[in-house]
């Protein structure tokens, strides 16, 4: 097994051991996302989580340079951390900044 399918395997070993899998798990799978993207990613989302007044452009400029997403890749991110209720600073922050 590769990296990425012993993420993924670990993910869904998780689902089938509790009978549910969050929203960022079920995303990370869609994305074929291993272990060292989401250590990266959650390493960026603590970072911001810190910044209180970031703009959702400079959010997308860093998740741009990291994985090459741009605003229609980190809308199902942003949704993820809403469903399950993660990073909340992250998710208003980024929404706050849309709205205005």
């Amino acid at each position: 097994m590769n990296e990425t399918e012993r993420f993924q395997f670990e993910i869904l070993k998780r689902f089938a051991i509790t009978g549910s899998i969050n929203s960022l798990d079920k995303w990370f799978l869609e994305i074929n996302f291993n272990h060292e993207k989401a250590n990266q990613l959650f390493n960026i989302l603590n970072e911001f989580s810190k910044k209180p007044d970031f703009s959702h452009g400079e959010f997308e400029q860093r998740m741009n340079q990291e994985f090459g997403w741009g605003y229609q890749a980190i809308k199902p991110l942003i949704m993820s951390l809403y469903e399950d209720g993660m990073y909340p600073e992250i998710v208003s922050q980024f929404l706050k900044d849309i709205v205005d």
